[in-house]
């Protein structure tokens, strides 16, 4: 196996979306992860979530103009990409309707490599390592 090979087998692939309609079947879209030019918006959406191992309303707390800026970006973005085919009005809508389960999917898929963590985790641990340099 070349090294091409090896590498391509450790791209994020992508995860599968369910969702239950009315009738109780399901309709599964396969997200994709985003690329590397997407980490810095990631990682800004994941300071959202500091604080909420001990308070469940920290995320609401730390929303901002920006932070759901970020947010609505990671959620497009990955949808365009996973989607290409569909138009930005339908994308739009399906993000306003589906928007928390779509964050939860997509931080799940755009570990980062920390498969192990959730993105509370890394946030908490981001969170930390900026606390320890001030």
């Amino acid at each position: 196996m070349n090294e091409i090979e090896k590498i391509k087998r450790h791209l994020g692939v992508g995860v599968p979306f369910e969702l239950e309609n009315e009738d109780g079947t399901k309709d599964t879209i396969t997200l994709k992860p985003l690329g590397i030019e997407s980490i810095p918006d990631l990682l800004m959406a994941q300071k959202l979530f500091v604080g909420m191992d001990k308070d469940d309303t920290a995320f609401i707390k730390n929303l901002n103009k920006e932070g759901v800026e970020i947010l609505n970006k990671i959620i497009m973005d990955t949808l365009k990409l996973s989607i290409p085919d569909a138009d930005e009005e339908t994308l739009k809508q399906f993000a306003a309707q589906n928007f928390m389960p779509l964050l939860s999917k997509i931080f799940e898929i755009n570990s980062m490599g920390a498969k192990t963590k959730t993105a509370i985790e890394r946030a908490k641990a981001i969170a930390a390592v900026k606390e320890n340099r001030v």
